[in-house]
């Protein structure tokens, strides 16, 4: 059990020293050499738990998602007749990812990985129309609304992570509700 926890403390330690360096250097140019530094550790324990920074990113990436994801189907099992775009349904989504907004921030930001935003692109293309009349439609201008949304559904990812922000949940949730139901020029009149 104390190694168990040990392996625990030493892997939490790599990826905060991970994310502490992405705050300042760019991915492409952060080496092991930074990270073991930064976490104070010895080469040998990183390439114990990582083969290199990509697996590093994927990792703490997939933990991220894994938690979005379960997080939204909770929700959807108790709220099955509630449409993606209700204001309450974006509201949970938003404080459901609060505990992770630091790293959200720091890898959608300038110097993270840029492989995170397309994949979180590629999930949100397998969710968008899922269980709707329109998911087997194939037809350009459904593949631009897809983009669009997604772009929307990014960006208030990002701002949802920064640190910055000024909305509450419940403000942008309401905003893009009425956005993705009324439309944008809705939104603007209705500010």
């Amino acid at each position: 059990m104390a190694y168990e926890n040990k392996t625990n403390l030493t892997q939490e330690n790599i990826r905060r020293a991970f994310l502490k360096i992405l705050k300042d250097k760019k991915f492409d140019d952060v080496t092991i050499n930074d990270i073991v530094q930064q976490a104070g550790i010895h080469r040998s324990s990183f390439y114990r738990y990582y083969e290199d920074k990509y697996q590093l990113a994927g990792h703490i990436e997939c933990y991220i998602m894994a938690h979005i994801r379960e997080n939204r189907k909770k929700w959807m099992q108790k709220n099955p007749d509630i449409d993606i775009a209700d204001p309450n349904a974006m509201m949970h989504l938003f404080l459901a990812i609060d505990k992770y907004a630091p790293a959200i921030h720091i890898l959608l930001g300038p110097n993270g990985d840029p492989s995170f935003e397309v994949r979180l692109r590629h999930i949100m293309i397998e969710k968008f129309f899922e269980n709707s009349k329109y998911e087997t439609a194939s037809n350009d201008k459904l593949s631009l609304l897809k983009e669009f949304s997604i772009d929307i559904i990014i960006q208030t990812y990002k701002y949802w992570a920064s640190p910055k922000k000024k909305l509450s949940a419940k403000e942008l949730a309401d905003l893009l509700s009425d956005i993705f139901q009324k439309g944008f020029t809705y939104a603007i009149e209705n500010m």
